[in-house]
């Protein structure tokens, strides 16, 4: 009697279940249990109920209490491996999905189970073994189930992207209108640093669905980083329309606006993304740049440090907060972090000419001139460093021929229209005492940069060698008070001892011994 009336209770609650009345379907699988409290199935099915109304502790308990009453019971160790997957107890999940497969040794369900628990544990290689039996076990149903796509995620998580995308194409043969594993594919070939190979996914992914706004943002970033600028805005743009609480996409635009320049804006939109979610700490780092390049360094100090605080061995962060000690004056501090970088990463030669700068304001010249030269030695693509140990030279050797003409010629000759081979030619110019010849290498420069030190110092020289003497004081001036010219690179004034001694005796030399 007891066994009718218990299946009459389990049923009805199948009955609720399926309808989706789970409250209904609890009292039922509860009064079941009642009946015939050592029928493990029952509390499998009632663990199934508690699930659907999120509630999974009740559920570990009901399961675990059939498998208790009945040791082998495979699908009671899979529902109990998934109920720890949503708890995201991965180690207790694929311990569960292990046990089924002691049972079953080819059960798709459970290998897929163990492969996801290894995929959130970052355990990628782990993750692609059980993907490779399933799909060696049941190719058709393995791909149903989402075998092809999971091992694509695992490859792409450790940078595998051709085997990734491979897996990917198969998966979309048993899903090909899936938005998301469109997406997916999009992000790849982004991630691989081939995003012009993602659009045709995301219009694919378009087509399908106009109202997802992470198809929108995803192909804003392959446009940004195709330099697509404006259209990258207008698909963010399209993005924020759909959902304004995208934080990540608020970030995504305020990239492509700094970019531009755009700084202003930019800076209005990392702190949407931060308003909306003040745990993504990647926006620190960008939100000082744009800080930096408006000149507000304080501000972009503190959040370089916010950055690092998060990331104590953020290489760039720290390398970016050198730079920003810099432009504060602060070079001890610039020098302690431009050490940290490079012993981190011995081969960035930005970061050797920007050590040569603190180097440069503390006075170190030799040292500054050997950073300059091995930054020049790693990446001779950038002038400046090149240009900078020419400059020492003429600092350390107090007279005009300390470094030729030709020399000068030859840093320039490698990239002529950049601001410092404009000043290599003029003081090429000077050198052959040709100052007016070196002016009008120096108003080019001036035009690329109005705001840098160089220029301004060498105007200084080429009026000085022309006797137009308040026009070079006026341009030293600017060099010195508002450009932060570093005192060390003034060395080059002491030529005026040989060819204009007493402008240098007279003027000159007070001046210097002032500063």
């Amino acid at each position: 009697m007891d066994s009718d009336n218990t299946l009459e209770y389990q049923k009805r609650g199948t009955v609720y279940a399926l309808a989706g009345d789970y409250q209904s379907a609890l009292t039922e699988f509860t009064q079941a249990i009642k009946l015939q409290p050592s029928e493990a199935a029952n509390y499998h099915s009632r663990a199934l109920i508690y699930r659907g109304l999120n509630d999974p502790q009740h559920a570990l308990a009901d399961l675990t209490q059939a498998i208790s009453l009945q040791p082998e019971y495979a699908s009671a160790y899979y529902q109990r491996g998934l109920t720890y997957y949503v708890l995201k107890d991965y180690h207790k999940a694929i311990h569960d999905f292990s046990m089924v497969l002691s049972f079953e040794h080819n059960d798709l369900q459970a290998l897929l189970g163990r492969a996801i628990s290894y995929y959130a544990l970052e355990a990628f290689p782990q993750a692609i073994l059980n993907l490779d039996r399933a799909i060696a076990f049941d190719p058709e149903e393995a791909g149903r189930l989402g075998a092809y796509s999971n091992r694509a995620q695992a490859h792409a998580a450790q940078q595998q992207y051709n085997e990734a995308l491979e897996n990917f194409q198969r998966a979309l043969h048993f899903a090909p209108d899936d938005v998301l594993l469109l997406n997916r594919i999009g992000a790849t070939y982004t991630d691989s640093g081939h995003p012009e190979q993602a659009f045709p996914y995301y219009d694919r992914a378009l087509k399908l669905s106009t109202s997802t706004p992470f198809t929108y943002n995803n192909r804003g970033e392959a446009y940004r980083l195709q330099q697509c600028y404006q259209e990258a805005i207008a698909d963010f743009n399209r993005a924020l329309a759909l959902d304004p609480t995208l934080a990540t996409v608020y970030y995504n635009r305020g990239l492509t606006l700094a970019a531009l320049n755009e700084h202003t804006r930019a800076l209005q939109d990392f702190q949407h993304a931060l308003e909306l979610n003040p745990d993504l700490d990647i926006v620190y780092a960008d939100r000082a740049a744009s800080y930096a390049a408006l000149g507000m360094y304080n501000e972009a100090l503190q959040d370089f440090q916010r950055s690092i605080t998060h990331d104590e061995e953020n290489v760039l962060a720290i390398f970016q907060r050198g730079t920003t000690y810099l432009r504060l004056n602060e070079a001890h501090k610039a020098l302690q972090d431009f050490n940290y970088v490079l012993a981190h990463e011995p081969n960035l030669a930005r970061a050797y000419a920007q050590r040569a700068e603190a180097h440069l304001r503390l006075g170190n010249l030799v040292q500054a001139r050997v950073d300059y030269r091995q930054s020049w030695e790693l990446d001779s693509t950038h002038i400046e460093p090149a240009w900078m140990g020419a400059w020492l030279d003429m600092c350390l050797d107090d007279y005009p021929g300390a470094i030729s003409p030709e020399t000068l010629e030859e840093i320039a000759s490698r990239n002529p229209a950049d601001y410092h081979a404009c000043l290599c030619r003029a003081v090429a110019h000077l050198l052959r005492e040709q100052p007016e010849r070196a002016l009008s290498e120096l108003a080019g420069a001036y035009n690329l940069d109005s705001q840098h030190w160089g220029a301004l110092f060498w105007f200084t020289m080429a009026w000085g060698a022309m006797h137009l003497d308040e026009e070079a004081f006026s341009a030293l001036d600017h060099a010195i008070l508002d450009a932060r010219l570093p005192l060390p690179l003034l060395a080059p004034l002491r030529w005026f001892r040989y060819s204009r001694p007493e402008f240098y005796n007279g003027r000159l030399l007070p001046l210097l011994k002032q500063w």
